[in-house]
């Protein structure tokens, strides 16, 4: 039996869009041919991708709260 990958593994999550902003997205995607799924997939990995590393002083901060 073929089983995924931890990393290959889609997680489902609930997300909560304003009307509009589901309404922007579907038009997005479409034009795209994509699912409104899949556009969303995509912009949150295109923004974590373009996202700079963390550095120690952000990770002290996130356990922390502060610097």
């Amino acid at each position: 039996m073929f089983t995924k990958r931890k990393a290959d593994r889609s997680m489902p999550i609930v997300l909560r869009l304003s009307a509009e902003l589901h309404s922007r997205l579907l038009f997005w995607a479409k034009s795209e041919e994509r699912s409104v799924n899949s556009q969303i997939v995509r912009l949150l990995q295109q923004a974590v991708d373009g996202r700079p590393p963390l550095t120690r002083t952000d990770t002290a901060r996130q356990d922390t709260g502060r610097v």
